[in-house]
């Protein structure tokens, strides 16, 4: 007999944590600043916004919506780390001159 316990926690207990987080990250991009910009705007100075990210200036503040969008947006986001990978990555191996 099943009495609804999987390793020891309860299965209604684990279905309203997933609801939860599901619904978090339902939310999570009509929570944004409304000031914040769309994906097109952030994705076209994330090439700005990295170059700055690469010389140690402070991005988020030069372009606070399109931090906002970097923060609520996962295709954004994903977006962003990568160009940020792929120029630490360059940066590594590429020969100072």
């Amino acid at each position: 007999m099943h009495d609804g316990a999987v390793d020891g926690t309860d299965l209604a207990e684990t279905g309203a944590q997933a609801m939860s987080e599901w619904w978090a990250r339902l939310r999570r991009p009509l929570d944004t600043d409304p000031r914040g910009v769309g994906c097109e705007a952030a994705l076209g100075v994330v090439h700005v916004y990295v170059d700055l990210l690469s010389v140690g200036i402070d991005a988020p503040t030069r372009y606070p919506g399109a931090a906002e969008h970097y923060v609520a947006c996962d295709s954004c986001s994903q977006i962003l780390q990568g160009i940020v990978s792929a120029v630490r990555d360059r940066a590594v191996s590429s020969p100072e001159f």
